[in-house]
Formats: C-alpha cells, sequence, structure tokens
C-alpha cells in the first residue's frame, strides 16, 4: 500500500518539476527573444537614447551566442555542475541588464554581447532538466509548450514596448528574466543526481541503450547540416523581410509570431495517427512560395499577413522538427548539453549566415532577384537531402514523431516483403526447414532470448504486434517492449531493415 502512495507521489513531484522547468525557461527566454537575441524591445529602448547599434554587433553577438551554446555543451557534464552554470549565467545576464540602466553608454553594447554569450550557455544547460524531467517520447510535448509560451511572453512585452514605451517594456523584461532566476534557483529544481555523480561518456550510454556512439554522432551531424543550411532562410528573413515591412505598427508587432505559435500548437494537439513525417516537406516549400511572394507583392500590410504567416509558420514546423529530434537524442547520452547546445547551435549559426549574406546583397531593385536566388537554393538543397536525412535519423530515434510516420511506410513495404519470403517458403518446403535453421542460428549469435527467437520468427512471418502477443498470450506492449531489444541486439533499427537482414541470410 505503501508503495502505491509513494509511486504517485513521486510522479507528481516529476510533473511539477517539468512545469516549473518549462516556465522558468519559457520566462528567460522572453527576455532573450526581446532583449538580447536581436530584440525589439532592445532596439527601440537603445533608439529612445540615441544608441544605433549596427551590424557588427549583429554579427558579434550571433556569434557569442553560437559560442555560449557549444561552451555549455562542453562543460556541463552533470545536473549538479549544469544547474550551477544555469544559475550563474541567468545572475550574468541581469547583470547585463541592470548595466543599461546606467548612465554609461559605452558598456552596453559589450554587456549585451555577454548577455548573448550567457543566454546561450543558460539554453544548452537546460537539456538536462529536459532530459530528467520529461520521459522519452514525450519531448514535443515539452519543447511545444516551450517554445509557445516563450513566444507569447516575448509578444506581450513587444507590444508594452510598442502600445506604452520601450522602458516599460524593457523593465518587463528584466521581470520576466528576475523570475526566471528566483525559479531556476529554488531548491525543489535541483536534479537528482542519482547514478549520475560522474555523468555516464556519452559512448557508454548509447551503447548500453544499443545505439553506438558513432551512429548517434553521423545522426546530430547530419542533422546539425541541415538544420545549418536550411536557417540560412531564417537569416534571410530577419535582415530582409521584416525590415522591408518597417517600421512595424502595433498591429504588425502583435501580429507577426502568432503564426509561429498556432502552427506549434496545431502540430502539438495532432492524434499521433496523423503522419507529422511529411509536414515537414510541406514547410520547406511554403518558406520558398513565401520568399517568392515576398518578391512578387508589394509592401503593404496585406502582403504582410500574407507573406508572414506563411514564413513563420512553415518555421514553426521547422523548429519543433529539431527540438523534437534533438530532445529524443538526448535519452542516449549522458552529456545532454552537448547534444542540445551543438544542435541548436546550428539554427544560430545559419541564421547569422543568412543575416550576413544579406548585409553583403545588393540593396534596391537592382539586387532583388539575389535573395530570391539564395533562398529558393536552400529549399531545393534541404528537399533533396531530407529523405537521406530522415533515414540517418530513422536508426537512432525512429519513434519520434516527425521519423515514426515513415518508418509506417518502410514496416508497409516491410510485411510486403514478409509476403514475398512466406510464399517462397511455402513453395519449396525444404528450403524452409533449412532457412528457419539458419534464422535461429543467426538470432543465437546475436544473444536473443528465447522469448525475442519466439517474436522474431513471428514478427518475420508478418506478424502484427497484436496477433504476436495473441500468440504467445502475452501483452502488445510487452511484445514492444521485446521488439526493441531484439532489434538492438540485431543491429537494426526498424521493421524494414529486420525483414532485408532476414531475406539476406535466407538468400
Amino acid at each position: 500500500m505503501r508503495k502505491s502512495i509513494e509511486a504517485p507521489s513521486q510522479h507528481n513531484a516529476q510533473i511539477d518539476r517539468r512545469n516549473r522547468s518549462i516556465a522558468w525557461f519559457s520566462l528567460f527566454s522572453a527576455w532573450f527573444l526581446s532583449v538580447a537575441f536581436q530584440g525589439g524591445t532592445l532596439h527601440a529602448f537603445w533608439a529612445e537614447r540615441g544608441i544605433v547599434p549596427g551590424d557588427a554587433y549583429q554579427d558579434w553577438s550571433i556569434l557569442a551566442n553560437v559560442v555560449g551554446l557549444v561552451t555549455a555543451g562542453l562543460i556541463c557534464t552533470s545536473p549538479a555542475f549544469a544547474r550551477r552554470v544555469m544559475i550563474l549565467s541567468v545572475a550574468a545576464c541581469l547583470g547585463a541588464v541592470v548595466s543599461l540602466l546606467l548612465p554609461l553608454p559605452a558598456v552596453w553594447i559589450p554587456a549585451m554581447t555577454l548577455a548573448s554569450f550567457f543566454g546561450g550557455m543558460v539554453i544548452a544547460a537546460w537539456a538536462f532538466d529536459f532530459k530528467e524531467y520529461t520521459p522519452a517520447g514525450q519531448r514535443l510535448s515539452t519543447a511545444a509548450r516551450a517554445i509557445m509560451l516563450s513566444n507569447l511572453l516575448m509578444i506581450a512585452i513587444n507590444s508594452v514596448t510598442g502600445r506604452i514605451s520601450s522602458l516599460a517594456g524593457f523593465l518587463l523584461a528584466t521581470a520576466a528574466l528576475a523570475a526566471a532566476f528566483l525559479l531556476v534557483v529554488d531548491p525543489r529544481q535541483r536534479v537528482v543526481d542519482v547514478g549520475v555523480v560522474d555523468a555516464p561518456e556519452p559512448k557508454l550510454e548509447a551503447r548500453r541503450r544499443g545505439i553506438p556512439s558513432s551512429q548517434l554522432k553521423k545522426s546530430l551531424l547530419a542533422l546539425y547540416l541541415f538544420v545549418v543550411v536550411l536557417s540560412v532562410n531564417s537569416g534571410l528573413m530577419y535582415r530582409i523581410v521584416l525590415p522591408a515591412f518597417g517600421p512595424f505598427t502595433f498591429f504588425q508587432q502583435f501580429y507577426w509570431a502568432i503564426p509561429y505559435i498556432a502552427v506549434i500548437y496545431l502540430l502539438f494537439r495532432l492524434p499521433e495517427r496523423i503522419n507529422k513525417s511529411y509536414i515537414l516537406y510541406l514547410a520547406i516549400v511554403i518558406v520558398g512560395l513565401s520568399f517568392v511572394l515576398f518578391f512578387s507583392l508589394d509592401r503593404s500590410l496585406t502582403s504582410f499577413l500574407v507573406i508572414n504567416t506563411l514564413m513563420l509558420g512553415a518555421f514553426g514546423v521547422c523548429d519543433l522538427f529539431w527540438w523534437t529530434i534533438l530532445g529524443e537524442m538526448l535519452t542516449f547520452t549522458g552529456r545532454p548539453a552537448q547534444i542540445f547546445g551543438v544542435g541548436l547551435s546550428a539554427n544560430v549559426l545559419g541564421i547569422g549566415i543568412g543575416v550576413i549574406i544579406g548585409q553583403f546583397l545588393p540593396a534596391g531593385r537592382e539586387g532583388a532577384q539575389y535573395p530570391l536566388i539564395i533562398a529558393l537554393a536552400v529549399v531545393m538543397v534541404t528537399l533533396m537531402v531530407l529523405p537521406l536525412l530522415y533515414g540517418r535519423l530513422a536508426s537512432v530515434v525512429g519513434d519520434n514523431d516527425f521519423v515514426v510516420g515513415l518508418n509506417r511506410d518502410l514496416a508497409r513495404k516491410a510485411a510486403a516483403d514478409a509476403d514475398d519470403i512466406r510464399a517462397k517458403q511455402q513453395a519449396n518446403p525444404s528450403s524452409a526447414d533449412a532457412g528457419a535453421a539458419m534464422l535461429q542460428e543467426q538470432f543465437e549469435r546475436s544473444g536473443l532470448t528465447l522469448r525475442e527467437r519466439q517474436i522474431a520468427g513471428l514478427l518475420q512471418k508478418g506478424l502484427t504486434y497484436q496477433s504476436i502477443g495473441q500468440e504467445l498470450g502475452i501483452s502488445e506492449n510487452t511484445v514492444k517492449s521485446h521488439i526493441k531489444s531484439l532489434y538492438a541486439k540485431l543491429r537494426v533499427s526498424n521493421k524494414s531493415e529486420f525483414i532485408r537482414q532476414m531475406r539476406d541470410i535466407l538468400e
């Protein structure tokens, strides 16, 4: 009885920590987006005081954020140390904010560049919270809630800036940062170092879960390159598209991030049975379409609504995609800040490259075609490599919402292959017996248990999880658990690869 009471209380405590973690991260990110990371509130605050930071500050700020994300990934080796990094980095950001209230204009730009660096440290270190408090398979939910809440709070801050005053918006952003600091120093938010006083090496952690470390690194590298290339269009949006409609009216300030939030909410609420895999293809195409419309339409409010809705909505899909993939990858490493920090640095680096490209493109109508050519080239490249990326990711995070839909398609093809194998066996019974013996020998060499060998044999015949469970008198969840284990031992990631391996053995 006591155990049944303790289990729900531990579960509730975990949910409470998860909600607190999302809350403080969202408060911090709202400040970061509205102030430190090229925020509209910061620029309005400086404009009233005669400060024009220029392109150099923009470039250094982005670079500082990339360095902060990567640095935290390298130094945060345990939950306890990551928490110290988060506390000290948020405190450093508070110090940078306070410096803007002092009559010392010479320190304002360096202070905010440092704030961008420490902001990257905070975001990467949060990966320990992300991994610890959100079970694998549920990280899309946490990522979606954190992104939506961050952007809603950012809209509120920027709206106060535009409607009341830049000082009011700046103070509201500072209050959000202070609230984040109070939540992150709360002792209840401490990640308990149970069994991770010395965090396991990523290689050992991945091997323990049946994923070779090299496979994880190759998947992360493929995702990194994909995100860098696609994020170039985000940089072009910040540098070329949004300024073309400026200065923003209050309505534009309020509306511009709404499509981004709305699309993430829709993806968050979509039932699991709906295939999300092809939504990313559609989003990338829409990014290209929105750039075509930008160079075709005028600069009216109607054009802004059309272009902004398409562009920000598509980028919402892209951001949730890589946040979710990175979140699921944390399962296979003892150094989550490294995966998360390096992964998100790809997004910021791509934005920086796009911004710098925009700075060097000729202004005016004579250079109008160059951003369009670059944007469409980015779209074409990413569409061509996306199938390869999905194939690489399926070997690590095959159950992810954005990848599992393709695995369903692969499973249908695998079932067809299984039917072919079964038909050949029925046509030649003697070869079927020999083939079964070969398969059992392979299963034994791979270390499969008796139950796993039984399930593998039925799976090879094309039976569904439910049918296998009924055949063996076990639950469908138990079947899934055994199948994950046998996939790891056979070094395959999905049913398609399993059937292909069986066919190679039989042939």
